[in-house]
């Protein structure tokens, strides 16, 4: 991955990351992608005009069906797991009649 100068610079965006997570805040795990989705939305771009060249407004529909699953499965994969909040848990264990 690389960084732009922006984000190698003192007080910028990797210090304001540093200092927000210093200070006990949190941190976007989308913060510095920003080129890697303009990549992804140039390549989704051209595959649909090749799709409606070769084919069509089916061949259209097809990339835009074919980009929507696949972007499904890959933000599937990337959030994170929901993990049970524990302190409910201990609540309701201690409460009585359950």
């Amino acid at each position: 991955m690389t960084t732009s100068p922006r984000d190698t610079q003192p007080g910028g965006a990797a210090g304001n990351a540093a200092a927000a997570w210093e200070a006990g805040g949190t941190v976007s795990p989308w913060r510095g992608t920003t080129p890697e989705l303009i990549i992804a939305a140039v390549l989704v771009t051209v595959t649909a005009v090749a799709g409606y060249v070769m084919a069509g407004w089916a061949g259209l529909s097809v990339v835009a069906v074919v980009t929507a699953a696949a972007a499904m499965v890959v933000l599937r994969a990337l959030l994170p797991q929901l993990t049970p909040d524990e302190k409910k848990k201990a609540r309701e264990s201690r409460r009585p009649g359950r």
